[in-house]
């Protein structure tokens, strides 16, 4: 995320304002903060380094929806945790701009699962397997710290016993959470996700769905550039430059207008 500042004028007079301009999950060195600040200016990021740069931004052309879906399988399954050491479940985060279509996000759910889970525990009525990679959505259960957005790996479902309430465990990071059964139906597949629904999240490598079979026309500027920096050590755009160059061109047009400048402007007139 950009983290460090420059002042830059106000649109309501005499109030500062400030806009973040650097990226600190990366180093300087890294391809990756060269696209994304490319990104931030409207244009198709360089995915060819410059003679000291760290390559850790590729670019996989795949023009075919089917051969999409199989290289993002491979590299999750196999390839990238073989080159950066890193494990497969929760160390890759993929990210596709919509759900449907041949590589959308619950194509992609389906796929990953089948190579990195595929003799999980069914529970649930087989809709989730133990080991399942998953993330809570809905409100936050601050009672259980367990808010929207976390990303958990299903451990294994408690029959309801003697001593024992009904419950699935799962965990993250280091923490192990009792969720009550009527809770489940908020626990989604997260081999895949929603930029929205991952733009919290850090880890050390992120692959990117830029093709024209996954929602091109919903991968906007913003979301690019949110896709590109979650990462620490690589990120990969699988897809076609087409796809990528109209992404980074294309601003977000949802844009919220709380006109808080002219707000602010008025507190300062004198009454």
């Amino acid at each position: 995320m950009p983290s460090s500042a420059r002042p830059r004028r106000s649109s309501a007079p005499g109030v500062a304002v400030t806009r973040l301009t650097h990226i600190f999950r990366q180093a300087a060195d890294s391809m990756i903060v060269q696209g994304a600040h490319a990104v931030r200016r409207g244009e198709r990021p360089r995915f060819t380094p410059d003679e000291g740069m760290r390559r850790d931004l590729f670019l996989i052309e795949r023009p075919s929806a089917q051969a999409a879906l199989e290289e993002i399988v491979s590299l999750v399954s196999e390839r990238l945790p073989a080159h950066y050491e890193v494990d497969p479940v929760r160390d890759i985060q993929v990210f596709a701009p919509v759900y449907r279509g041949d590589v959308g996000i619950d194509a992609l759910n389906r796929a990953l699962r089948a190579a990195l889970n595929p003799d999980g525990r069914p529970v649930r009525g087989g809709r989730l397997r133990i080991g399942d990679k998953l993330m809570m959505t809905g409100r936050n259960l601050h009672e259980l710290g367990l808010m929207n957005g976390t990303v958990l790996r299903l451990l294994d479902e408690i029959d309801e016993g003697e001593d024992d309430q009904a419950a699935l465990l799962l965990g993250a990071d280091d923490a192990v959470f009792r969720l009550p059964p009527e809770d489940a139906e908020r626990l989604t597949p997260a081999y895949a996700c929603s930029v929205h629904r991952g733009q919290g999240i850090e880890l050390p490598v992120a692959v990117i769905v830029a093709h024209p079979a996954a929602g091109a026309f919903f991968l906007r500027r913003e979301m690019l550039y949110t896709a590109i920096t979650r990462a620490r050590l690589a990120t990969v755009i699988v897809g076609t430059g087409e796809v990528v160059a109209r992404a980074a061109r294309t601003p977000d047009t949802a844009r919220r207008h709380g006109r808080l400048g002219e707000r602010l402007a008025a507190a300062q007139e004198p009454v």
